[in-house]
């Protein structure tokens, strides 16, 4: 019985990161394809303005740029407010459907 429940709890953990990260490669090309317009001077100058007034480091925001991480649900609106405009999908559920 209790091999039966670590199955469980593995293939459960699995499907969890299976999940994560699909959202976090999700969130990166929102972020990217609203990057990829952008002049190298006024990109730098955009990640700069994210990464101070979300209180991390630049490195954490392009750790967001390149899907080492997910962008934390709280940064999304001031991502999109430093950006002017709306980048990412409202909720979680909007990547799920994309998977489906």
């Amino acid at each position: 019985m209790l091999g039966k429940q670590k199955i469980e709890i593995v293939e459960t953990m699995e499907a969890q990161v299976i999940a994560n990260n699909n959202i976090k490669h999700s969130e990166s090309e929102y972020f990217n394809e609203f990057l990829r317009y952008m002049e190298r001077k006024e990109r730098a100058e955009l990640i700069k303005e994210i990464a101070f007034r979300c209180g991390v480091n630049r490195t954490v925001v392009y750790s967001w740029k390149y899907m080492c991480c997910r962008i934390p649900e709280v940064f999304k609106p001031i991502i999109e407010s430093c950006a002017g405009c709306r980048i990412f999908p409202r909720d979680t559920d909007d990547h799920e459907k994309e998977e489906a």
